[in-house]
């Protein structure tokens, strides 16, 4: 605690926090904020107290979408040009966005769009879930794209039930994963974060 005995808040960067973590938060006595930032901006461009769902962007940044609802960026950082991302967001003010999840993660079933992150975030924050999982898709001649939960290690059967029961509660039929695939390892990116895409294509491989 000596070590931060001056300081007068926190700066997270990085993935978006578990609900876990926001809930042990509380126990800390500065403020902590999220961030949000990439490497063609340098720097932090926005922020977010601990637990808020929308960012708040910093004095001079202005924020824009394409047609595909993926923000745009432009300031001092960005030497005033545009910056694409292919984070999907939705605008509440100038200065307020909201992130919905990425572009190339988007999966096209039977014509409506999935955002696989409120899925993993909704069953990373229930007890009842696999050591270590995924959403993603496969194809299928119905749904053109299949959404699948992905996991490794042993699942019992009573919290598969109790986790899908959750998710129909919670979610539209439609946005649910339609199976859930084992398999007995995951591949990684050389930053240690799970390659969907590769994963996914050897176990296409595994059943042709």
């Amino acid at each position: 605690s000596s070590f931060f005995q001056n300081a007068k808040g926190i700066l997270l960067g990085g993935s978006p926090l578990s609900e876990n973590l926001i809930m042990a938060s509380k126990d800390f006595h500065w403020p902590i904020f999220e961030t949000y930032g990439m490497t063609e901006t340098v720097s932090h461009v926005a922020f977010k107290p601990i637990g808020l769902s929308y960012f708040q962007t910093f004095d001079g940044v202005e924020t824009s979408v394409d047609d595909r609802d993926c923000l745009m960026i432009k300031g001092a950082v960005t030497e005033h040009d545009w910056v694409q991302t292919n984070d999907i967001v939705k605008v509440l003010s100038p200065k307020n966005f909201e992130i919905i999840g990425r572009f190339d993660r988007v999966i096209n079933s039977a014509g409506r769009k999935v955002h696989p992150e409120k899925l993993e975030k909704f069953i990373s924050n229930q007890v009842l879930q696999p050591s270590a999982f995924f959403i993603d898709s496969i194809p299928d001649e119905v749904y053109g794209q299949q959404v699948t939960l992905f996991y490794k290690g042993i699942w019992d059967n009573k919290a598969e039930v109790a986790l899908s029961e959750l998710l129909r509660s919670n979610f539209e039929a439609w946005e649910l994963p339609k199976q859930n695939i084992q398999l007995p390892d995951f591949q990684f990116t050389s930053s240690g974060k799970i390659d969907r895409l590769k994963s996914v294509d050897l176990y296409l491989k595994s059943k042709k």
